[in-house]
């Protein structure tokens, strides 16, 4: 699994909309409004679903801008400290 920590920015008048709309998703576990325009959110999904996520948060009514803040991937490294890749033609499949 890997946990994220990410900022997004909206208009003001689109932003108690969109932390509803978060919090509609399965993969968002926490999400606060922060400033005016901005709401601070944290994810939880498999390594290999992160990608398709975020394009999901990011096309979401009143987004302007998504800024990932923090991504950990600790529980999916294996004895030597890396991470499986899959074949590229994996994760084109899955976005």
């Amino acid at each position: 699994m890997a946990i994220a920590g990410f900022v997004i920015q909206s208009s003001p008048d689109h932003l108690q909309g969109l932390q509803k709309a978060l919090q509609n998703l399965t993969e968002v576990i926490d999400s606060l409004v922060v400033q005016p325009d901005r709401v601070a959110a944290s994810l939880e999904t498999p390594s290999l679903n992160i990608l398709r996520a975020f394009k999901k948060i990011n096309t979401l009514p009143g987004v302007l801008n998504l800024e990932i803040v923090y991504i950990n991937y600790e529980d999916d490294l294996d004895r030597d400290g890396s991470i499986a890749c899959p074949p590229l033609s994996e994760l084109r499949d899955r976005e």
